[in-house]
């Protein structure tokens, strides 16, 4: 698919791809000479800032990842109160919103959502959106609309009628849905946040479908029109519609095929089946054809939207449901399924952004091809490796996991593959949460006016972004909040607005280079720490490691209201199917 995207994702100028760039200046500065000279005073060279700011990351990284990890989860609002609930809901940084001016000293926190990288516009649409998500989250919360009062606010684990986390084995006979012991036991209830999460992600999946198509239909029309030429004429040159410089550059090299492309993907579809087929993953095979074909729709839209702002926008939640309806009743299928549309978008969105990497740094197309081919076969052994250590470290996924490899991910994967998998989008639609089926339709809708409105009043919307804001209300549902936002927009602004317009020149020598050396920092302390204080845990064990986690916030179990006196909360006993 990634050769397949390359005339949508990689030849077009527009398609810029932001974070490809740190990498670009990471390498320029290591392999090409600088030329010394003074900008805005500053006469460092790149590469002498490089290795500082990498030695500064590296030790100072000890503090907040072990030392002092209050420090990286600063909750210190909470510290006040530790007892007070509302406190906890309103500006934690594990059950809360995270409504903090200061929420954490470590870079890993802040750099996670590229702040450095990111163009201001974008990360200033999905701020925005997050801090309208967290108003919506904690008003479907103190309304307790759909039981979420007896929940935490903010949290992907699914509970059941009695507040205690959803026992997905008292609802299933020998993996398959069982209704019987459903009936008796518990439909499934989310929280506030994750069920916000689900509303506005089916919400951006049809929007961003009509609107992307609206906006960037001429880059799909000539992209279309380039594909069918090329397969009907071999000679004719992939860059034959492209006239800006890097891609007259590129034409001295001879181009991979599309056919090329088009073989591997043959032979891997067939493999997919395969695989499928003989082990027992309970999945029909044509269930693989159809989440292929729907993962392959959504890809160029999500590719295009990646390429000019920076933002991925995954369709897991859309395949989980697909799933559901391919394989009811069948939790097991359902996470197989979701992670084959996955799959496709992911490795299509990383080969893809190897390509437009080795388009500006003009590498011969086909030598890319062969690297990609052999990283390929080498990162089957890596992730088995990498499934074997993390299989081996104590309570690897839970939240009590000593080194925080809490796998929030994976907790909201599993709570999606539970209610739209094992008890099926039909239930979960029609009797739990009617109105996230409606999210869909709403969003479809709301793409052409907001189109329309945007081409008549361009002065005013102009840099919003209304894919982007959406993006932004989805940031919840896990153990994510304005936590891991807020400091990230306040870098972004500095560097991505401020500096860039007042002091170009030294913004266009150092940024990346800054965000470049601090990454590196960090990665390289973080594998030490790890393998040295981590893997066979050293406890440390005082204030500064234990504040976060001694109040209300921490213990992540806090919910606003009481359990009833019947014993249970949720629609009445016996009236679910």
């Amino acid at each position: 698919m990634a050769g397949v995207l390359r005339r949508w994702t990689v030849y077009p100028s527009k398609a810029v791809w932001p974070t490809m760039l740190p990498t670009l200046q990471l390498n320029r500065t290591l392999l090409v000479p600088e030329e010394k000279k003074s900008i805005n005073g500053w006469r460092i060279s790149k590469y002498r800032l490089f290795n500082i700011l990498l030695g500064a990351a590296f030790v100072y990284f000890f503090i907040p990842d072990y030392l002092f990890t209050a420090l990286s989860t600063f909750n210190w609002m909470t510290w006040i109160a530790p007892k007070n609930k509302n406190l906890a809901f309103v500006t934690g940084s594990t059950i809360g919103v995270g409504f903090n001016p200061i929420t954490t000293f470590d870079w890993s926190v802040i750099n996670y959502a590229s702040p450095l990288v990111i163009p201001f516009f974008a990360t200033a649409n999905q701020y925005a959106g997050t801090v309208v998500g967290a108003i919506i989250l904690l008003i479907l919360f103190y309304t307790n609309y759909q039981y979420t009062a007896y929940m935490p606010p903010n949290t992907s684990t699914v509970y059941d009628r009695f507040g205690k986390s959803y026992n997905v084995s008292e609802a299933v006979t020998d993996g398959v849905f069982d209704l019987t012991k459903y009936k008796v036991y518990s439909p499934p209830y989310v929280s506030a946040g994750y069920y916000m999460y689900l509303c506005a992600s089916y919400a951006v999946y049809m929007f961003a479908f009509v609107y992307i198509f609206i906006m960037e239909w001429p880059i799909f029309r000539e992209a279309i029109a380039g594909f069918i030429s090329s397969l009907r004429n071999r000679k004719l040159s992939n860059y034959d519609r492209y006239r800006d410089p890097l891609s007259v550059l590129m034409r001295q090299y001879k181009e991979v095929p599309d056919w090329w492309f088009l073989v591997i993907l043959a032979i891997s579809f067939v493999i997919a089946c395969v695989v499928m087929k003989v082990y027992p993953t309970t999945t029909p095979v044509w269930a693989v054809v159809v989440i292929f074909l729907v993962a392959v729709a959504m890809l160029i839209p999500c590719m295009v939207l990646y390429a000019s702002t920076g933002y991925f926008m995954s369709i897991n939640m859309l395949g989980t449901i697909i799933a559901g309806y391919l394989a009811p009743g069948n939790g097991i299928a359902c996470v197989f399924i979701r992670a084959m549309g996955f799959c496709v978008e992911d490795m299509s969105e990383t080969y893809v952004g190897d390509q437009k990497l080795a388009h500006y740094a003009k590498l011969p197309p086909r030598a890319v091809f062969r690297g990609q081919l052999t990283g390929t076969v080498f990162q089957i052994f890596v992730t088995a490796g990498a499934m074997e250590l993390a299989h081996g470290l104590p309570n690897f996924c839970s939240w009590t996991q000593s080194s925080r490899f809490y796998c929030a991910w994976s907790h909201s994967i599993y709570s999606g593959s539970l209610l739209f998998g094992v008890v099926g989008p039909t239930r979960t639609f029609d009797t739990l949460y009617p109105m996230i089926k409606w999210c869909f339709l709403i969003g479809a809708c709301c793409a052409i006016p907001l189109y329309l409105a945007r081409q008549r009043y361009p002065q005013y919307l102009r840099l919003f972004h209304p894919v982007l804001f959406l993006g932004g209300i989805t940031r919840y549902g896990s153990n994510y909040n304005l936590t891991y936002y807020t400091p990230g927009f306040y870098m972004a602004f500095v560097f991505m607005h401020y500096l860039r317009t007042r002091y170009l020149a030294w913004w266009s020598k150092y940024n990346y280079i800054i965000t470049s050396g601090l990454s590196a920092g960090i990665a390289f302390s973080g594998i030490l720490i790890f393998l040295a204080l981590q893997y066979r845990p050293k406890s440390l064990i005082w204030w500064g490691t234990t504040v976060q986690n001694a109040g209300i916030d921490g213990a992540g179990s806090a919910t606003l209201k009481s359990m009833p006196a019947v014993g249970y909360f949720g629609i009445p006993e016996g009236t679910w199917q």
